[in-house]
């Protein structure tokens, strides 16, 4: 019974009390900082233009794929101008 005890007390010491933010942040990241609310705005624009980059160069593969299909099928580059030869400006 007392190794019981004994061991519970030691569990409650090193477990984290419930509701309680493990994570402490100091300076321009602290909770009343002046400067958080500039710092994660930049950071959410950063991530978005990120995922922006992403989708666009999904699209790009696909329709580069896509060129290479109908070039292969059809024997036609279909990016190339039939009458000059040289690529659409997008």
């Amino acid at each position: 019974m007392k190794g019981c005890l004994r061991f519970r007390k030691l569990e409650t010491a090193v477990t984290a009390p419930p509701n309680k933010n493990l994570v402490h942040y100091y300076g321009a990241l602290a909770p009343r900082s002046p400067l958080r609310p500039l710092l994660v705005a930049k950071a959410e624009k950063e991530a978005d233009r990120a995922a922006l980059r992403k989708k666009i160069d999904k699209v790009k593969k696909k329709a580069g794929s896509w060129a290479a299909c109908l070039a292969r099928v059809f024997e036609v580059y279909p990016l190339v101008c039939p009458r000059c030869g040289l690529e659409p400006a997008v």
